[in-house]
């Protein structure tokens, strides 16, 4: 008898510790954390150079950028480079990043206040530089960004890990 009740406090153990190691490792999030903080802000201004003080320059250095309302992020739950793809019209390589769900209902905000703003535009700002600075036709609800460019699969990767560290 002793016999059996061990067994069977072992059979229970065993699932316990089984399910609770399921219920875990489902929950569980990918997370990768970025060098530094990756911020999303809305433009308020935009003209060509030369620059002011305060202003940002575009990664093609050409435009200047007075930017406002945002906020940042440092960990993004997928970023990779993206080679072109006939089957999402996407041109030229790109860098693709999807957000938390926390994050991305606060990106979704931005860019709902962004389409209806006159510019219609927010920027990506990493290390006080931005990598792009888009028009935003709606709002973007899924956390999925797509940051693009005459990007070359060198500069993709490059930009990835530049991003990550």
């Amino acid at each position: 008898m002793r016999r059996l009740l061990f067994l069977v406090t072992l059979v229970v153990l065993a699932a316990a510790v089984a399910t609770v190691t399921y219920l875990l490792m489902r929950n569980r999030e990918t997370k990768i954390m970025l060098q530094s903080p990756l911020a999303f802000q809305r433009v308020t201004a935009s003209h060509p150079g030369p620059c002011a003080n305060g202003e940002l320059v575009s990664s093609e250095g050409g435009e200047c950028f007075t930017v406002g309302k945002g906020f940042s992020v440092d960990r993004l739950k997928a970023l990779e480079a993206k080679p072109p793809s006939a089957q999402t019209g996407q041109a030229g390589w790109s860098v693709e990043l999807e957000l938390f769900p926390e994050d991305a209902q606060t990106f979704r905000s931005l860019t709902a206040e962004a389409s209806a703003s006159p510019g219609r535009q927010i920027a990506m700002i990493f290390q006080g530089k931005i990598l792009s600075a888009p028009q935003v036709t709606e709002p973007i609800t899924a956390g999925e960004v797509s940051i693009s460019g005459n990007f070359t699969p060198k500069y993709a990767t490059e930009l990835v890990k530049r991003i990550v560290g």
